[in-house]
């Protein structure tokens, strides 16, 4: 929730460019002002297919602490207040007398009069930067570096400000790399004193921070207005939330984004952080030039990394050093830093019996572009084990990786021979980490086909209690502070490390290999069921193939891989097995991420859905739709069904890398899952305004995008559909093999909206491309006369007449129910209605059971070997 002040009286309804919002009195007799609350929600925008940007769920809130100044909560974070007072007087002083920050003031001050006098509406329909916007680059350029030059650089890393070109690239992850470009970038001064590395300054994850300037003063994060009315300007919160969201996804273990906006004369301080944006308030620059001082050197002088968002439990090794690898085979082995992307020495997760720190070897494997839902980032990592002597020096991994160049440190690391993976990501403090929900579930025993967990934990700060979280950052009381009773829903670092490593699932090399991985999963999720856990995110991202260098990978070698299923964050726990709760009923114990919550039977959600909407099952889709007064139990034949979607997607997928060498299309696009509401809902909303909130608000718990569910680690590079039907037409020529994958994915998988998912899945799009010969290029019809793609065609079409006829008993139960002949009393109306879903429910638990899924698979494994003898 982002912070903001407003005039008093503040009471009755406040106008935002979003509609109008209620806002009950509030009697407020301490210092400062009242401030003005608003959430950060994803929706489309001029700069991405899926953007986050602020909309109209404001309401005004207290800091429990009235002592606390409101009005500098973001300049004290920045730490302004540490420099001296004495020296800013004394260069506010000395900087007003310099001849190139008057001229520069005097073209500032033109511009801004030149500056186009246009309604707030009318600037953020502007979509080009604008010339004066550029032409101010130059004279606050002399202010800034006229402010770094006041006085001896302070004993730390340097930076310096660029302004303008380049465009920023963001190498993690490419296909999010549409182009972007802040008006301001902070950056370290040893990187831009390098020769010939252009392109390193110009990625984002080594931008420190960035800046947005605007012409007018009508253009800054909140015009203020009297006479009942308050606007919040979308425009410049569009470019902040997604210049914020590239940060936090691009530069690794970032716990939050600084940035510095000015629009015309005046300026403000922004801090972007899961929970969403906080501003300072806005200042005149020459009004207030010497916190304008303040602002610019604290940011490029004083501020340690950390201050400006980095995790202080991590660390970055030097490139080029050695390390020891404690391999049995080998006494010699050796693992050396490589030159180029960075490497992070990450400390132990509390709790590890062990307290072994881990490296990460090379580029994340995935990094979430959402900025408000988990904010997910995988790593390939080895654990490293550090001498007690050397620990007991530097107990941290930032204190080890700046000692590392000292002699006999990193001698003291000795690496494992095999490589884990790290998952680091922002849990609801509503809702039980997922490292909980893995040890829960192997209570009863390791489950084969289901990841294991070496340890996790939220991340604690050496020294504190309480974890890591956006309140706790943010410097709000948690629920450990003396007094404080408020339990207000946040956002807390979580991180965890799995034993298993995997490879897509649509990699299979056969039919065999497809089909016997499947019957592990589907083995696995039987156990996962009858210890009490519904999976409730089933998704190609969550069922992999174990990779052949995995330790735990059995698999002989020429012989079929084994899978294995993973991500149990949204897994649901009940006391029986047929003890399924419905979407919406859940409930769960509030906290703010400052104490383990217990672990919850149920989950407070609202009217939402968990899971991959692309792969979520045709009645959770279609009750999600009648709203939040409707409950839908999400039951264990909903996963099933995803089971079936996947296993078509994987397919699909397999004919695209096979006969393409590289996927042309992709999976289906991430979009979020956890609300009714799709993307373009979420922006018509914000242009008419949206008095109900939906989607938003303290009220509905979760409402975040399932950023991860399509994680595969050994594709990071995989695209998504970008083919929004509002967006510009492909002009790259398609060969019709390429035309038939694009428009098979789109058809089955590429929907962006429930009422389009559960459209193509009534017409049963997801498994259709297999059916109709007619519209087949050549190659895929010469792939299903092989004895594999007649086995997997065979299996598709099954699920298909599966789907096809629960549809027929949805049609068969409305037609009965409304029949008058057959119904002549609303009793009797009633109870057919209920009979007749009684008989439809049953229909359906039979469809979609283990017993059935392993029987059809079962069934295409002996085709297959018939198929083969033929």
């Amino acid at each position: 929730m982002g912070l903001d002040t407003c005039p008093e009286p503040c009471s009755g309804e406040l106008q935002t460019s979003f509609g109008r919002v209620s806002v009950p009195p509030v009697e407020y007799k301490g210092a400062g002002a009242l401030q003005f609350g608003y959430t950060v929600s994803r929706a489309a925008s001029r700069y991405s297919a899926s953007t986050e940007f602020i909309t109209g769920t404001a309401r005004l809130v207290r800091e429990p602490d009235e002592t606390v100044d409101r009005e500098s909560q973001v300049f004290t974070r920045l730490g302004l207040f540490k420099i001296d007072d004495d020296l800013v007087t004394k260069w506010a002083k000395k900087m007003s007398n310099k001849k190139t920050v008057k001229t520069a003031r005097t073209v500032l001050e033109k511009l801004e009069a030149q500056a186009p006098k246009k309604t707030l509406s009318d600037l953020a329909k502007t979509e080009k930067k604008s010339k004066q916007e550029r032409a101010m680059y130059e004279p606050l350029g002399k202010i800034f570096e006229a402010i770094h030059k006041l006085a001896p650089a302070e004993p730390r890393e340097q930076r310096v400000w660029y302004w303008g070109a380049p465009y920023l690239i963001t190498e993690i992850m490419n296909k999010f790399a549409y182009r972007t470009q802040p008006d301001m970038r902070l950056i370290s001064a040893p990187l831009v004193k390098k020769t010939g590395v252009y392109e390193d300054f110009a990625l984002w994850y080594n931008q420190d921070c960035w800046g947005d300037i605007k012409a007018s003063k009508t253009q800054g994060p909140v015009v203020v207005r009297r006479n009942d009315e308050e606007t919040l300007s979308k425009d410049l919160g569009e470019q902040v939330v997604d210049y914020a969201r590239l940060h936090l996804s691009q530069r690794p273990f970032l716990l939050f984004s600084v940035g510095l906006v000015v629009f015309g004369s005046s300026f403000s301080l922004a801090i972007v952080d899961r929970d969403g944006v906080i501003f300072s308030p806005t200042r005149d620059i020459w009004g207030n030039h010497e916190l304008l001082i303040r602002g610019v050197r604290s940011l490029g002088r004083v501020a340690s990394s950390v201050t400006l968002g980095e995790d202080p439990t991590v660390g970055r090794l030097p490139p080029g050093k050695s390390l020891k690898i404690a391999s049995s085979s080998s006494s010699k082995a050796r693992y050396t830093i490589p030159h180029g992307y960075p490497t992070f020495l990450i400390s132990p997760i509390r709790g590890d019996p062990e307290k072994r720190f881990w490296l990460t070897i090379g580029k994340p494997l995935w990094s979430s572009p959402s900025l408000t839902g988990r904010g997910t980032w995988i790593w390939r990592v080895r654990a490293v084990a550090v001498a007690a002597t050397t620990l007991e020096q530097y107990p941290t991994a930032s204190k080890l990786a700046a000692a590392a160049t000292e002699s006999g440190v990193l001698a003291s690391f000795q690496l494992s021979e095999r490589l884990y993976i790290l998952k680091n990501a922002w849990r609801s403090s509503k809702r039980a980490s997922e490292a909980s929900i893995y040890n829960k579930i192997h209570e009863g025993g390791t489950i084969p086909g289901l990841a294991t967990i070496v340890c996790g934990n939220d991340v604690y700060d050496e020294g504190d209690t309480e974890p890591i979280s956006c309140r706790r950052l943010r410097g709000i009381p948690t629920v450990n502070t003396p007094g404080q009773t408020q339990k207000s829903t946040t956002h807390v670092c979580h991180r965890l490390v799995l034993n298993d490593i995997g490879q897509p699932l649509w990699e299979f090399k056969d039919a065999e290999e497809l089909l016997d991985a499947m019957l592990s999963v589907v083995e696995a999720h039987k156990l996962l069921y009858e210890r009490g856990f519904i999976h409730r995110d089933i998704s190609p991202g969550n069922i992999m193939l174990r990779d052949p260098s995995d330790p735990l990978s059995s698999s002989a070698p020429g012989g079929s891989r084994q899978a294995f299923l993973m991500d149990v964050e949204y897994a649901k726990f009940s006391a029986t097995p047929n003890d399924a709760g419905g979407i919406g009923d859940d409930e769960g114990k509030e906290g703010d991420g400052s104490e383990p919550p217990p672990f919850p039977r149920k989950i407070p959600r609202g009217p939402t859905m968990t899971g991959t909407m692309q792969f979520q099952a045709r009645q959770v889709l279609e009750g999600v739709k009648l709203g939040p007064q409707h409950t839908i139990t999400q039951t264990i034949h909903h996963d099933i069904e995803s089971i079936t979607l996947v296993i078509a997607f994987a397919v699909l997928k397999h004919l695209e890398v096979r006969f393409l060498g590289k996927p042309a299309t992709s999976e289906a696009p991430k979009i979020e899952t956890d609300t009714v509401q799709t993307v373009k809902d979420v922006a018509k909303d914000a242009q008419t305004g949206d008095k109900d909130g939906k989607g938003s608000g303290d009220d509905v718990e979760d409402v975040e995008d399932d950023d991860d569910a399509d994680y595969t680690p050994a594709n990071p590079d995989a695209d998504e559909i970008s083919d929004d039907e509002d967006g510009p037409e492909d002009p790259v020529e398609r060969t019709p093999l390429e035309k038939w994958i694009k428009q098979s994915f789109v058809a089955a998988f590429g929907q962006q909206s429930i009422d389009g998912i559960a459209s193509a899945r009534t017409s049963g799009h997801a498994f259709s491309w297999v059916s109709n010969e007619a519209l087949m290029p050549d190659e895929i019809a010469e792939y299903f006369d092989t004895p594999d793609g007649t086995t997997l065609r065979a299996l598709l079409v099954r699920f298909r007449k599966n789907l096809k006829r629960e549809e027929y008993l949805v049609a068969e139960s409305e037609d009965q129910a409304s029949n008058p002949k057959r119904r002549r009393t609303e009793a009797a109306k009633a109870a057919a209605i209920a009979a007749d879903f009684k008989k439809r429910d049953e229909a359906y638990r039979s469809i979609f059971s283990h017993e059935n899924l392993l029987e059809n698979i079962q069934e295409a494994r002996e085709n297959l070997k018939l198929e083969k003898e033929y």
